[in-house]
């Protein structure tokens, strides 16, 4: 009997730990599949950010190449633009120019002319005497007019009478035109050949200036000093017209035209 008890009592023992080990085997089992399934779902989640990073680069590499792309496209638009602007500006300027450095030109010529011509006669026809009503001068006295003891005086007279009496229509043209110069100075680069014409032009009209108000030498190298002025300002001009890709025939200027050279 007792034989039969142990009998029963290690049967039982043993499949006691049968289950248990059954059981232990079927949680291990479950561990290891949960295990498993944890690795698995944390490199998927690692994939999937991976693959989320990459197209939020990607995006971003293409969103800064579009951003670039419009920038250099617009910058690209904006520079043809501005030069079309700005080359149309200078061409617009330079039409101006010709013209009002044409009027003070033939303006300042034609008074450095008189200056001349008042000189001459004051050496040469003893026309001493001032008339100011009408800024010449004659050979006799009469009421009113100013005697001038040399032709020094004489032609200083002339020139302080202009300042007075001659329209400031010609003074005008001759600072628009300076104006005008110290804008296309320095010259965009489509211009550059051509602005040595223009250079030339100017300096022969600021010489021009300079002997209509403050003649200076002898009677023989201040009229060849007026005639070299005139000779440059035209051959200048002449150089520009045939030289450049601008059309001046709207203006209504004929200093092109002007081959009057004073005698001596």
């Amino acid at each position: 009997m007792k034989n039969d008890y142990n009998k029963i009592s290690e049967g039982s023992s043993s499949e006691i730990l049968q289950t248990t080990s059954n059981h232990t085997d079927g949680v291990n089992t479950q561990s290891s599949e949960k295990i498993i399934n944890s690795d698995t779902t944390k490199e998927s989640a690692v994939g999937m950010n991976k693959k989320i990073y990459t197209t939020t680069i990607l995006k971003s590499k293409w969103l800064i190449i579009s951003f670039v792309v419009v920038i250099i496209s617009g910058a690209s638009v904006w520079y043809i633009i501005n030069k079309s602007l700005t080359e149309k500006e200078y061409q617009q300027n330079l039409k101006e120019f010709v013209l009002e450095s044409g009027k003070a030109s033939m303006a300042l010529a034609y008074i450095c002319e008189d200056l001349r011509s008042i000189w001459h006669d004051y050496i040469f026809e003893d026309k001493e005497y001032f008339i100011n009503s009408s800024g010449t001068f004659t050979r006799y006295c009469y009421d009113g007019d100013e005697y001038c003891s040399n032709f020094s005086e004489a032609v200083n007279r002339k020139i302080r009478w202009n300042e007075k009496n001659l329209p400031s229509t010609i003074f005008e043209s001759y600072e628009k035109a300076k104006r005008l110069y110290k804008e296309m100075t320095p010259p965009i680069s489509r211009y550059k050949d051509i602005h040595v014409y223009i250079k030339q032009m100017f300096k022969a009209m600021e010489r021009l200036h300079e002997l209509s108000h403050n003649p200076t030498g002898n009677l023989s190298t201040y009229s060849s000093e007026c005639n070299s002025a005139v000779t440059e300002y035209t051959s200048a001009l002449s150089d520009l017209t045939n030289e450049s890709n601008i059309d001046f025939s709207e203006i209504n200027s004929n200093t092109s035209e002007d081959d009057d050279e004073f005698s001596d």
